[in-house]
């Protein structure tokens, strides 16, 4: 499947299923060896760079894009290799249980459409029990907090955070 096709697969896809949709950023191109699954887009105060730019990206001007954007930098994984999901797929969606199955039905459709055999699940409260409805089989998945300031200080502090952030990144990796 070439990069557009995917793209416009999972745009179109999230908007036939009723969600209001980011959209996957072009430098993301794949093929993907690596999905990292965040928790949402953000809702309308939240500040997200993907309500700014419209794209789910590493380039995008939040904290969490901009960490894990220098996660992949630290490792060398070009960014092209990478795909940013999200639990919840569309903005403003509530943690509801029912919103929780469908964004992990939905999120089964993108990581086996997009190849995906390796998924870092990056959000305790809502990332985590998405990924616990999915079908992960024949996959090597990886679980963490989600990589915002106030995930890393869950862990601690910040610095533990992020250590462990990391660190999870790795063990996937290798």
């Amino acid at each position: 499947m070439t990069k557009t096709a995917f793209h416009e697969w999972y745009h179109d896809c999230g908007t036939t299923r009723g969600y209001r949709m980011p959209r996957i950023a072009l430098y993301h191109t794949g093929p993907f060896s690596l999905a990292i699954m965040l928790q949402d887009p953000g809702g309308p105060l939240a500040g997200s760079g993907a309500q700014i730019s419209g794209e789910i990206g590493v380039c995008n001007d939040d904290s969490t894009a901009r960490f894990i954007r220098d996660e992949l930098d630290h490792f060398n994984v070009p960014y092209s290799d990478v795909v940013l999901l999200n639990a919840l797929p569309g903005y403003g969606l509530k943690n509801t249980v029912r919103e929780r199955q469908r964004g992990a039905a939905f999120n089964n459709d993108a990581v086996r459409r997009a190849g995906i055999n390796r998924l870092l699940v990056a959000g305790k409260s809502i990332a985590w029990p998405v990924a616990n409805l999915m079908d992960l089989t024949g996959m090597k998945v990886a679980y963490t907090h989600h990589p915002s300031v106030r995930g890393h200080n869950g862990c601690g502090s910040n610095a533990e955070g992020k250590r462990v952030w990391r660190e999870t990144l790795e063990s996937l990796l290798a």
